[in-house]
């Protein structure tokens, strides 16, 4: 792992690297230490995939570090590396002074809500990144507020995956009231999150404001039927909305089949 650290500190044309589904950073800090020092000089490397590469806590915390000094990465993967709060801290700290990086995926990374909010309020900042993907972690709807705070101020995040990171529906009421204005965010995710019937009422009124989200994933979000009625009337004055995903939400039968002959513009897709 030295070797190729050192290497690639002068590396000039290099420009992926990937190296998930390994165990290289178990032999200690100093292998981690190396990439991310690597990170920190390298002009050349635009995508860096460490999927389940043991990173871990103190690896989360250097490649926050990196970020604050790299001047090329465009792609970050880091899912499934356990880089729990501190490391989501270290990495918001990047983010915040970044001008490069477009996509981030942090999924299942035993993230918690002081993690997620110092991730939304590094988005407040952030003039650069389009991406994000938080998905499998664990930071509720205090961090889900923070998120929808700092979209008040970006203009750059297309696709937004807050996916099983139990936001509730205070969570998904904070994120919509914002999403009525904003005018960038394409795709939402907040599949697998317990909004209920309120979160369903809130995600209706903004579908009836919003003129630019075109993906929107609700896959079991105990909407259930009244919740799903409530999206289905918000479509009717929605144009813009291309697909709306209401899997694993215990919709009857029958509603089903009659919601599949209302004249709506969006895809819905349902349970088969």
């Amino acid at each position: 792992m030295k070797e190729i650290g050192e290497a690639l500190e002068v590396n000039k044309t290099l420009r992926v690297l990937k190296l998930s589904n390994n165990s290289i950073f178990t032999g200690g800090p100093q292998a981690i230490e190396k990439i991310c020092e690597m990170v920190s000089k390298n002009r050349a490397l635009t995508v860096l995939n460490l999927h389940s590469a043991n990173v871990r806590e103190n690896g989360g915390i250097a490649i926050g570090k990196a970020l604050a000094t790299n001047k090329a990465l465009k792609k970050l993967v880091l899912s499934k590396n356990s880089i729990g709060d501190k490391g989501a801290v270290s990495i918001g700290e990047g983010l915040r002074v970044n001008e490069t990086l477009v996509e981030l995926r942090l999924n299942k990374n035993a993230i918690g809500a002081e993690g997620g909010e110092a991730i939304g309020s590094a988005l407040g900042v952030n003039r650069k990144l389009s991406i994000l993907k938080l998905g499998a972690n664990c930071i509720g709807d205090e961090s889900a507020k923070a998120i929808a705070e700092a979209l008040k101020q970006n203009a750059e995040i297309k696709e937004l995956h807050l996916d099983s990171n139990k936001v509730g529906a205070t969570g998904a009421v904070d994120i919509s009231e914002v999403l009525k204005l904003n005018a960038t965010l394409k795709i939402l995710n907040l599949s697998n999150n317990s909004i209920g019937k309120q979160g369903a009422k809130a995600i209706g009124e903004m579908l009836r404001a919003n003129k630019r989200l075109k993906r929107l994933n609700l896959c079991s979000t105990s909407i259930c039927n009244k919740g799903v009625r409530i999206l289905y009337e918000a479509l009717e004055t929605n144009c813009t909305l291309a697909e709306l995903t209401l899997k694993g939400n215990g919709i009857r039968y029958e509603l089903i089949w009659s919601l599949r002959n209302e004249p709506i513009n969006a895809r819905i897709i349902l349970d088969a």
